[in-house]
């Protein structure tokens, strides 16, 4: 650049001598081009070229002729101290767009000039670079990427206006802007004549199985038009989606991503402020997408500080959702409206006043959650998982396996230990089973038991295991006294015994049971053992 640069500041007839003087095998160096000027300023006066693009054809006896391009920035009778325009229009496979189309790219609006710039490109793709600066609005869109041709778009610091759907639609093709401090400088504006219920943005809208297509660092804003979603995913899969994103001002969907041809995608670092589209607008949805890989390090809320019916909801889908923040909705993540969700795991949530409900799990059969750090931060109810009947208050869930329908649910409580709960309603305050001291809380019939330390839940036709029945006695003359049970059965459990190696054991363990009793034994009249007891049953 500082050879081309001093090219700039010769006259046209010194540029000549110079750049024969280049093709006869001289150095290249700045003293010989200034020398060169010395010479020409003594014979004539200089003539300086305007800027722009010239073509130098160089020819001669002996020598091997060629042409050139040269670009001048500025000229030396005015100030060359002042930054001038990005005149660079081809560098290997890079193209360039500026503000003025001082490149000359065909069409009448940026988004006209970037695909133009795209065709440009050589047929294994490249890279197009928005140069910062102030664009008109776009009468149209653009798509980057195209068939057998992997395309780049690197944003500057400007907003690009558009009036139809902007398009990633090919493997390992990008936007990628520039983050700024309140967010992204590089921004899409969403148009008076943008279509309803379209996209701003979209991931292989006629294209599926797309990998590595990525939209990054940007912003989208629908500037509160009715119906508007600010990017979709809906093609694009492994290593695909949107990542480090604004969204303002959607008034429908602010991030969707829908069905299988969007499996195996992610989401990252989203900050998405939706507008008062009321009970059915949503800040992130994730829709019948299998193996969907999840969402990390998110913010949802309002810009208005109006309230939405569900920031997040997860219907269909699978993934791990962690790092996130939710204000202003209904709901701040509903789990399976619709269609079954199963694996799908929360981690480090937080909610707040303006989220009655901070997760909620809908009554669809084999929908299952697994929940880790969930903090209330204000929300009234930390979760109401409807199809298991569980509503829970606490500040903090530390721990929740929903199971499936086939078993208990199974929970950790900050400050309250263990909830295990299947076919009564559980609150946090009353039926079903609450903690107060005991550590543990375990009911797996329709009875309610907080009196008691539970020890764990088997499926089959031992419904109940009670470490309360369970105790050690010391034989007289080969028996037990009868021992109390913790409860009364509703016929005589089954019990076991074994010999801890105290007293005598020459005859065969035997034990008898009630309804209320146990009574170990010893089929020798004479032993004194000390055995161990416990008891399974209804």
């Amino acid at each position: 650049m500082r050879a081309l640069h001093k090219l700039g500041q010769l006259s046209l007839f010194a540029l000549f001598c110079a750049i024969s003087t280049l093709a006869q095998g001289s150095a290249y160096d700045d003293v010989t081009l200034m020398q060169s000027d010395a010479l020409i300023r003594q014979i004539a006066p200089p003539v300086y070229a305007a800027l722009g693009r010239y073509v130098v054809t160089v020819s001669g006896p002996g020598l091997i002729g060629y042409s050139s391009q040269i670009w001048l920035p500025c000229r030396v009778s005015v100030s060359c101290a002042t930054k001038g325009v990005n005149l660079v229009k081809n560098l290997a496979s890079v193209r360039y767009v500026d503000p003025s189309n001082s490149t000359g790219w065909s069409g009448a609006d940026a988004c006209a000039w970037i695909t133009s710039a795209q065709n440009d490109l050589p047929s294994q793709g490249g890279q197009i670079v928005l140069i910062d600066g102030s664009y008109s609005s776009c009468a149209g869109g653009f798509t980057i990427g195209s068939a057998n041709k992997p395309v780049t778009l690197r944003m500057g610091t400007t907003t690009l206006t558009v009036n139809a759907q902007v398009a990633v639609n090919f493997s390992n093709s990008h936007i990628i802007g520039v983050t700024g401090s309140a967010g992204s400088a590089s921004n899409f504006a969403q148009g008076r004549s943008f279509p309803a219920s379209t996209p701003v943005i979209a991931l292989g809208p006629t294209l599926s199985g797309l990998e590595n297509t990525t939209v990054e660092g940007v912003g989208i804003n629908c500037n509160g038009v009715a119906n508007s979603i600010g990017g979709e995913d809906v093609g694009a899969q492994e290593q695909s989606g949107f990542f480090y994103v604004t969204v303002q001002n959607c008034t429908k969907y602010g991030l969707w991503y829908e069905g299988i041809n969007a499996q195996n995608s992610s989401g990252r670092g989203w900050m998405i402020a939706m507008a008062g589209g009321g009970a059915g607008t949503i800040g992130g949805y994730i829709h019948n997408v299998p193996s969907f890989r999840g969402v990390k390090d998110a913010t949802f809320t309002t810009n208005d500080a109006s309230t939405i019916g569900n920031q997040l909801v997860i219907d269909g889908s699978s993934g791990f959702y962690s790092d996130i923040h939710i204000e202003h909705g209904t709901n701040g993540i509903d789990i399976g409206p619709l269609n079954q969700s199963a694996g799908v795991l929360v981690e480090n949530l937080t909610g707040g006043s303006s989220v009655p409900t901070l997760i909620k799990v809908e009554n669809v059969s084999s929908n299952r959650v697994t929940l880790v750090n969930i903090i209330q931060n204000g929300s009234a109810t930390t979760l109401n998982d409807a199809f298991r009947r569980i509503t829970d208050t606490n500040t903090l869930i530390e721990f929740y396996d929903s199971n499936d329908a086939n078993l208990a649910p199974f929970y950790i409580v900050g400050g309250q230990g263990l909830k295990v709960n299947s076919g009564t309603p559980m609150t946090s305050t009353g039926a079903g089973g609450t903690m107060a001291s005991q550590g543990a809380d375990i009911n797996a019939s329709n009875e309610v038991s907080s009196a008691h330390l539970g020890g764990a839940v088997a499926p089959g036709s031992a419904l109940r295991w009670k470490i309360t029945d369970q105790g050690r006695c010391t034989m007289s003359a080969g028996t037990c006294s009868a021992q109390s049970l913790g409860s009364t059965y509703s016929s005589a459990p089954v019990c076991f015994l074994t010999w801890t190696g105290t007293g005598t054991l020459t005859g065969i363990l035997k034990v008898a049971s009630t309804t209320t009793t146990v009574t170990p034994a010893s089929t020798v009249g004479t032993d004194t053992a000390q055995v161990n007891w416990e008891c399974h049953g209804n």
